[in-house]
């Protein structure tokens, strides 16, 4: 929309509004230019001199869509998912209020100006430690964040032109991109350290810049909060002041700051660069700052470049920094007098963390408090206190506890252009570096290359003998123990509620055994040990039922879920399609040691897929002869592990499951008899939506995911029936990667989560120990379960499970209503649970569209 307002003879106001989907601030820059230059030829009788545009907005976002595919694709998002994965999905910002249901935008702004003598010591810096201001003024606000959150890694949003290449440069259009910069603060000590970390992190960012950010949301699929904004929550900008723009003849003209009140984001820091000085900008969401906390962030960032502008080598864990005087003073008064008291052999004080609204003080000591003595600070007793190399106190390995919320109730370079410009970048620095440098860094490719290759699964060659994957090898030994048990069969049924066409249906189950060699996959001994035998290709035969009644129906699925499988014969899959009037149901059912519940997604998405292919006459693609198959997994999975790779996560586990009791005393009606069998049943109750809001709440309040609370709650009712401090509960992890993500196969894997009560005296301090063990856990994740209780080499009886008795799960149902393709058949699907009982008791958590369901799958011969 445009208006021209008339304030005066002589005086006027040019409105512009654009939606920003059309245009970015460069674009805003390109339209006043264009505007001025056509005026100023009309005004002077001349032919307008703008540049051709060789392409429009259309070709580029045409472009961009070719752009995101195939290896280009999968190289952003490995890139993005490695530097973005330890990022909390919320930061617990510093507010004054709690945050709101639903999010809000009231927004307005604090302004502060920094001197001409500190921005040219602080550019005399970036020259002299070749970073950009950009790098230092973004290093410095992420460090403010961490002394405010005591988070070790900083998600911040920003800002990308992505104009990079010549024919967008004067192109209208909303070309600008947000890049997520994660700052990690662990292993870093100083402000110069620091500094260099984040300067790699921008240069690699902007080298990955193609990646959108909306699908870079989807992809990662981080624990999301609904009233706060996925992966970053704090915005930062760096801009010239200095606009370049084209003056209106015969006109005098000034750009009117136009913003309205409103908050994109919690927080803001915007930087002007103004040649003479620096001017912040802190825009703040008003529903959760004040006006006065606001302030104070302000002039803490002021301080902190202070500080770096003194020294570079300042310390990141500097306890005073940000302390008033008075509050530097009330430091050194309680710390003496701690250090006085008799039954206190050393004590030091500081802030527990930094905060806006005043610090709250901590005391670290040795010793015991008196308890007619009143002290003004939370104790931390320790054995000892950290020392550095000079004796004095290491603040950096203090234990610090998380801040607590407030509560009431460039345009895109090709790859080969990419590519090009980094190794001149590369071949100017290394024609700086000396022969013994130049040596040094030829070994240091040679290494990095060859680890690549080794952590890379490739296809194997026809002839090896292919071993089972870990995950495979422990249902095999439990077969041979229980032979002819249906405990791990896998049923799945379809519902059709069209007519469905069989031969084309049985082609699509052939296509789908043809293109999946797990799926014709069965097992044999060879020199008394498993391996897995690929059966030639056959087609299937799809059998064909009729049944007269629901009753009947119901008798045949649960038959046929109920037999058991032969490991020795493929393939361990069967399929019938049973007819009852006018619907159909396609019962499937899979051993588990061929399928988890992730293969099972990928497997009906694909049958699906290739059914209405058929069923419209078009032909199916086929895949290329180098695609991978789970036997390439199998095979790498061990020769990782024969080669030590897997070696410090294994020392992990053996570290965190020492001294383990591998019994919970869960509250049996029967004891563990050699004749207790796997006979299961399910009770279930659920949880409204409200109460599940408040549950989600309750997790992203303390930084914690649904599934940490839900394990915590859990860890909580068994350490009350038991009355044990130190158990284990199994959780359950997809374990895939890249390779594995669309691959058919067993890869799910079991860890054991140690829950030890000692040293949490509220549930919010065991809930962050859970935090914690769930993501060091999932560090660790590459080790399969066999190979943890092989290490750990628990007691052992044939009636229960080694380590783990009980589970806890937190899954989503699959969708209902699918179709096949884009046709129009009505289907319904979902599994049939088993009457069987893989461990005493498995609690399940079932997020569903109007709450969740929580069942509790349970033994019935000891519950």
């Amino acid at each position: 929309r445009i208006k021209l307002l008339r304030l005066a003879e002589q005086s006027h106001v040019l409105l512009i509004n654009i939606h920003h989907i059309t245009l970015d601030g460069v674009s805003f820059n390109i339209i006043a230019n264009e505007l001025a230059t056509l005026y100023n030829s009309i005004v002077q009788g001349e032919a307008a001199q703008l540049p051709p545009q060789p392409i429009q907005y259309v070709d580029y976002a045409v472009w961009q869509r070719e752009q995101l595919q195939g290896e280009n694709w999968q190289r952003l998002l490995d890139y993005w998912q490695t530097k973005l994965a330890a990022s909390p999905a919320t930061l617990p910002l510093p507010t004054d209020n709690p945050y709101p249901t639903q999010p809000t935008s009231n927004g307005a702004t604090v302004y502060n100006e920094l001197g001409s003598d500190l921005m040219q010591q602080l550019k005399a810096i970036c020259q002299r430690e070749a970073v950009t201001l950009h790098t230092l003024l973004l290093t410095t606000y992420q460090w403010l964040l961490y002394r405010y959150t005591k988070e070790t890694v900083i998600p911040v949003g920003e800002p990308y032109a992505n104009r990079a290449r010549e024919e967008t440069a004067s192109l209208i259009g909303f070309f600008v991109n947000t890049l997520v910069f994660a700052a990690e603060f662990t292993d870093v000590h100083t402000f110069q350290a620091l500094l260099a970390r984040v300067h790699n992190d921008v240069l690699q960012g902007i080298d990955h810049a193609e990646m959108p950010f909306d699908k870079l949301v989807m992809a990662l699929d981080k624990q999301r909060s609904h009233n706060r904004s996925p992966l970053f929550q704090t915005f930062f900008s760096v801009q010239s002041g200095m606009l370049d723009l084209t003056t209106f003849a015969g006109l005098k003209m000034q750009v009117l700051d136009t913003a309205p009140n409103t908050a994109k984001f919690e927080l803001l820091l915007s930087v002007t660069d103004n040649e003479e000085s620096l001017d912040l900008a802190f825009e703040y969401n008003k529903d959760l700052f004040s006006a006065e906390t606001i302030q104070t962030i302000s002039q803490h960032y002021h301080t902190l470049l202070l500080a770096i502008s003194n020294n570079l080598a300042t310390s990141l864990h500097d306890p005073l920094l940000l302390l008033s005087e008075e509050e530097r003073a009330t430091v050194a008064s309680l710390q003496q007098q701690l250090n006085h008291l008799p039954t206190v052999r050393s004590a030091v004080v500081a802030p527990l963390y930094d905060a806006p609204q005043g610090a709250k003080l901590g005391a670290w000591i040795t010793g015991i408090i008196p308890a007619d003595k009143t002290i003004n600070a939370q104790i931390i007793t320790l054995d000892q206190l950290p020392l550095d190399s000079t004796g004095a106190t290491d603040f950096s390995r203090l234990p610090y506890p998380k801040p607590q919320p407030a509560t009431d109730t460039k345009p895109t370079l090709t790859r080969a252009e990419r590519l090009a410009a980094k190794r001149a970048k590369l071949a100017a620095r290394r024609k700086k570096l000396s022969a013994e440098q130049k040596q040094k860094l030829t070994k240091l490719v040679q290494k990095g290359q060859q680890e690549a290759v080794k952590d890379k699964i490739l296809k194997r060659d026809p002839t090896v003998v292919v071993p089972l994957s870990f995950a495979q090898e422990r249902l095999w030994f439990l077969d041979q123990l229980t032979p002819n048990s249906p405990a791990y069969n896998m049923p799945f049924r379809i519902t059709f509620h069209d007519p469905i066409n069989i031969k084309q249906l049985s082609l699509a189950l052939s296509t789908m055994l043809a293109r999946h060699e797990i799926l014709r996959t069965h097992f044999e001994q060879v020199d008394a040990l498993p391996i897995q035998i690929v059966s030639d290709y056959q087609a299937f035969e799809l059998p064909v039922h009729e049944v007269a009644t629901e009753a009947d129906l119901q008798q045949f699925l649960a038959a046929d879920a109920s037999q058991p499988f032969d490991l020795t014969v493929s393939p361990l899959m069967r399929a019938s399609l049973v007819k009852l009037a006018s619907k159909s149901v396609l019962l499937l059912t899979f051993h588990h040691i061929i399928l988890d519940g992730w293969s099972w997604s990928l497997f009906i998405n694909e049958l699906t897929t290739i059914y209405a292919t058929l069923l419209s006459g078009k032909e199916l693609a086929v895949p290329p002869s180098d695609t991978l198959q789970y036997a390439d997994f199998s095979l790498w999975q061990r020769q990782k592990m024969a080669e030590g790779a897997l070696q410090n996560q294994l020392a992990y586990w053996v570290n965190q499951l020492a001294n383990v009791p591998t019994q919970l005393a869960l509250p049996y009606d029967h004891a563990h008899t050699t004749k207790t069998t796997a006979i299961g049943a399910v009770q279930s109750i659920n949880i409204n939506s409200q109460n599940f809001i408040h549950l989600v709440q309750a997790a992203q309040a303390q930084g914690a995911s649904l599934y940490m609370l839900l394990t915590a709650v859990y860890a909580l009712l068994l350490q009350r029936y038991s009355g044990q401090d130190d158990f284990l509960i199994g959780s359950v992890l997809a374990n895939r990667n890249h390779q594995t993500e669309k691959m058919l196969g067993f890869f799910a894997n079991t860890l054991p989560l140690r829950m030890r009560f000692t040293g949490a005296a509220t549930f919010r301090e065991f809930l962050h120990q859970v935090r914690h063990t769930v993501l060091d856990s999932f560090d660790n994740q590459d080790i399969a379960f066999e190979q943890i209780v092989a290490a750990v080499q628990p007691d052992r009886n044939t009636a229960q499970q080694p380590l783990l008795q009980t589970l806890f799960l937190l899954q989503n149902l699959p969708q209902t209503q699918q179709k096949a393709g884009s046709l129009p058949i009505r289907m319904e699907e979902w599994g049939q649970m088993s009457d069987t009982a893989k461990f005493d008791l498995l609690l399940a958590a079932t997020e569903l569209d109007k709450g969740i369901e929580i069942s509790a799958e349970y033994n019935a011969d000891l519950f």
